[in-house]
């Protein structure tokens, strides 16, 4: 069986002579001690049957997730290749790094060292306090493939794309990253790979290839995940909102009938200071109408079961204000809400 023996708290590792806490696994490793963990599962995906022991230096600690009791290290393997370990000490964060390694054995061995970094296999074992809480360790080894970016929309539109190039192609194999942002993305000497698998979207993916570089607003992907993920990423220009016109206000399309229709049944002394409000909510009552009966609002202006209706539930909007402090005083108007 082989054997990955993982040495922690050089010296590299104190900071003004004191091992910070984080570099602890939920407290199961003591300063200057070393895990010795049994590959389970190797860069094949099968059971390791080497007796290969190798060793790995622990020399940062790169992630401390609380929430998860998942930390990750940079290390050197055998004093020659840097490398990323993944330590699970609970029973949920062991499961969060046996299913990234399950991840990578299956859906994402193709992309091994192009798109995400090589896996090396995992790991599991036990730590220096039998019976304890946290004894039981699992860990992932990965290839070390940079540092991940901080800011991912201050890069360069190409570099940008690059990077949404890189993830459409995992769309090939039906793999998509939840949440994918910045967090996804490491980098290293001008190299991008995507990271972060434990938890993925298989999907029966529809994307055909075309990213639409050249769509004036967000683009109209076949896989929303990936078009999502484009937009947030500042790909193409957002989109407009669509807004109309009342009187002097430019409002939220969204919340109205359409312009053509607006036109159409608003008179001048509608949008008067006295009966701006009455007008208003009016008109957003009937959009709701339009809502719960399906009435696209492409076709509105020429649905005469919603102009009737429209007719029916409008207020009063007297054409003075004079006239209309005097209704106000025998009938209130009706406001919608």
């Amino acid at each position: 069986m082989a054997i990955l023996r993982i040495e922690f708290a050089g010296s590299e590792l104190y900071h003004n002579g004191i091992l910070p806490l984080e570099l602890l696994v939920d407290g199961c490793l003591q300063p200057e001690c070393a895990l010795q963990l049994e590959c389970a599962r190797n860069s094949t995906g099968g059971v390791c049957d080497s007796h290969q022991v190798q060793s790995a230096r622990v020399t940062r600690l790169i992630q401390c997730t609380n929430y998860s009791n998942t930390n990750v290290y940079q290390a050197l393997l055998n004093n020659t290749v840097n490398v990323v370990l993944k330590l699970g000490v609970t029973p949920t964060s062991r499961a969060r790094v046996e299913r990234e390694a399950d991840n990578y054995e299956t859906h994402l061995k193709g992309f091994w060292s192009t798109i995400v970094p090589t896996y090396y296999g995992l790991y599991k074992g036990h730590g220096p306090r039998p019976g304890k809480p946290g004894n039981d360790i699992s860990c992932l080894m990965l290839e070390y493939a940079g540092e991940r970016l901080e800011d991912l929309e201050s890069l360069p539109l190409e570099e940008r794309r690059t990077i949404l190039t890189m993830l459409a192609k995992l769309h090939f194999a039906k793999v998509h990253p939840r949440n994918f942002d910045g967090h996804n993305i490491v980098q290293r000497n001008g190299v991008y790979r995507l990271i972060h698998f434990h938890n993925i979207n298989v999907h029966d993916c529809k994307f055909d290839g075309d990213l639409q570089w050249n769509a004036r607003h967000s683009a109209r992907l076949r896989c929303v995940p990936l078009q999502i993920a484009g937009q947030n990423m500042g790909i193409w220009d957002p989109e407009p909102s669509p807004e109309i016109t009342l009187g002097v206000d430019t409002l939220a399309a969204f919340q109205y009938p359409s312009q053509q229709f607006i036109d159409a049944v608003v008179e001048p002394h509608m949008l008067e200071p006295h009966n701006a409000m009455y007008c208003h909510a009016w008109l957003r009552h009937v959009r709701i109408y339009m809502n719960e009966h399906d009435i696209p609002v492409e076709n509105d202006h020429g649905n005469k079961e919603l102009r009737a209706y429209a007719d029916s539930v409008r207020p009063a909007m007297p054409i003075t204000r004079a006239e209309a402090g005097s209704r106000n005083r025998n009938k209130p108007r009706t406001l919608y809400t």
